[in-house]
């Protein structure tokens, strides 16, 4: 009775699986015995076996990456709501441009991943789009400056993370979203130091012209303080003869 039970849907598998290996042409057949048969790390999809997949699993990436950008475009909104309530209204005011660049970005990639298009085209839409995204992220920083420069690098990065780890998108989308998030961070960072060195040595000449002013003020006042007692050794001397 356990036999049966166990062969029953065991059988409906094999043929299930029978079926689907019936519509396929006998080379991706053999090239996907292939691919079983070896290690699971190794499997690697080329050719019309790599079309056939992402043929399949589009619907589910699609509908994946739309979620997300509405998302982003959400909490974008979102987020400059809320600092437009609690932060002056210059810091807000040079966050407006910098986070205009990023809804119509997302928004483009929702619209554009709603209908089936070449496995190319959606690496055109989908790349150019998460680097206005995240240029959109680190520009709200600069422009604002203090506090915020550093901490929009973060948000970036966390963005730029979360993409790659939901979107499941093939490995080299993934290495340029994380070229692209890596780039920005460094250069701007970079900036970041570089105006934190201007600004120290802007300072130190500032302290230092600070402290030579009273000793450039009090100059003649010591020369003459010398004069008078060179003058007054000179008459000391003069009386002890």
């Amino acid at each position: 009775m356990e036999a049966e039970q166990t062969t029953g849907p065991f059988i409906s598998v094999g043929a299930a699986s029978s079926d689907v290996f019936q519509r396929l042409s006998p080379a991706i057949v053999e090239e996907v015995e292939r691919q079983l048969r070896g290690r699971t790390r190794d499997i690697r999809l080329h050719g019309e076996l790599g079309r056939l997949f992402h043929e399949r699993s589009w619907r589910q990436t699609a509908k994946i990456i739309r979620a997300r950008m509405v998302w982003v475009i959400v909490l974008d909104v979102l987020t400059l709501g809320l600092n437009a309530i609690l932060l002056p209204i210059q810091t807000v005011a040079s966050m407006l441009f910098p986070a205009a660049i990023l809804p119509p970005a997302a928004l483009f990639v929702a619209i554009a991943f709603r209908k089936r298009q070449s496995f190319r085209l959606q690496g055109w839409v989908l790349l150019p789009s998460m680097l206005l995204i995240l240029l959109s992220i680190v520009l709200v920083g600069v422009n604002t400056g203090g506090e915020f420069y550093e901490r929009h690098l973060t948000i970036m990065l966390f963005v730029a993370v979360t993409a790659i780890v939901i979107f499941p998108i093939p490995l080299p989308w993934a290495s340029t979203v994380a070229a692209f998030a890596l780039g920005l961070y460094l250069v701007f960072n970079c900036e970041i130091q570089t105006s934190k060195q201007e600004t120290l040595w802007r300072q130190h000449c500032f302290l230092q012209a600070e402290w030579q002013q009273p000793l450039l003020r009090d100059a003649p006042r010591r020369s003459s303080l010398k004069r008078l007692s060179c003058l007054k050794f000179v008459i000391e001397f003069g009386l002890q003869i």
